[in-house]
């Protein structure tokens, strides 16, 4: 029988990233195969090895590679065209946001080996996530997918001139990807919230994951319950509590 596989998404270099090695050492420990799946660089090798786990780094390609940085942008002769090039541009990136991740989603799809689960850090990984998982549950994997809440970017600054009609539509995108997620997990409160304003509570499991990716049955056991059709919706532990809200799924 083959060892159950994991790929770690990370949408950078991941040069290095100490909550996915976290989380890679604790999935390979437990026996799985382990590859963390990032972003080509400069700077950086396309793989390295970290004992039982490999670091791959997919390089953009397809239409979209441009928007990746690579190659640079056009530069048309005139002022009429430089402002129509502007124009599409940024018409482009609103349409298909997040359009600089998706030369690399591309490359991910013609690359990378089917797993059992696919762990996606941050939203901008969770599209490429869901997608992976279902090919790889049509190849014979679970394909199960968690979508890790590093952190909430259409909160920060970096959106913060967006046009609210714009910046809904992308909180809605959001939101649809996240539902179509296994499980959910992230590091506190603030972020929990989040993802449950931006869902509707629907993800599934919303659990604190500071120590690493605890296996489903395990986080059952912890909330008390072992029945497989249980749907955990939140799990946070520290050494002096453990909270916990479970219901069956309908």
């Amino acid at each position: 029988m083959s060892r159950r596989r994991a790929v770690l998404l990370v949408a950078n270099t991941a040069a290095p990233y100490s909550r996915g090695l976290r989380v890679a050492r604790s999935l390979a420990a437990a026996g799985w195969e382990v590859e963390i799946a990032a972003v080509s660089g400069a700077d950086v090798p396309d793989e390295e090895r970290d004992g039982d786990i490999v670091t791959r780094r997919y390089h953009p390609s397809g239409p979209f590679k441009r928007w990746s940085g690579l190659p640079p942008t056009p530069k048309p002769p005139t002022k009429l065209l430089k402002d129509l090039v502007r124009r599409a541009d940024r018409g482009l990136k609103a349409w298909l946001w997040p359009l600089h991740v998706r030369g690399w989603w591309r490359t991910l799809r013609r690359e990378l080996p089917p797993a059992d689960l696919y762990h996606a850090f941050g939203i901008l990984t969770v599209p490429i996530a869901v997608e992976l998982g279902a090919k790889a549950r049509r190849a014979g994997r679970q394909g199960i997918v968690v979508y890790d809440v590093i952190d909430a970017i259409l909160d920060s600054n970096n959106y913060a001139n967006v046009p609210p009609p714009l910046l809904d539509r992308y909180r809605n995108k959001e939101a649809g990807w996240v539902r179509k997620v296994d499980a959910v997990v992230t590091v506190n409160e603030a972020l929990a919230d989040h993802c449950e304003t931006a869902t509707g509570d629907e993800a599934g499991l919303i659990a604190h994951a500071k120590r690493g990716l605890q296996t489903f049955s395990r986080l059952r056991r912890s909330c008390g319950t072992t029945d497989p059709s249980s749907r955990i919706e939140r799990f946070a532990q520290n050494r002096r509590e453990r909270r916990c809200r479970h219901r069956h799924r309908r």
